[in-house]
């Protein structure tokens, strides 16, 4: 299963964050990162974006988020 991070962190800070996470450096587990760069997180065309840019269909795709409806 590949991983990849979305959040409205920015890049350099999602790899620092999980470079030195409680467990240690963890980036190798992390397939690729995406940040606002790509698209609002409450917007469906970011998630497409992200799903073109790995190669794989939405359908194919759990997105997990910490955005609640209404956000």
């Amino acid at each position: 299963m590949k991983v990849y991070v979305y959040s409205s962190g920015s890049v350099e800070a999602q790899k620092l964050l999980f470079g030195y996470s409680t467990e240690g450096d963890i980036l190798e587990l992390i397939d690729g990162h995406f940040d606002t760069k790509i698209g609002h997180k409450v917007e469906s065309e970011s998630y497409r974006k992200i799903a073109d840019s790995i190669g794989c269909s939405t359908s194919n795709i759990l997105f997990l988020t910490d955005i609640t409806p209404g956000e």
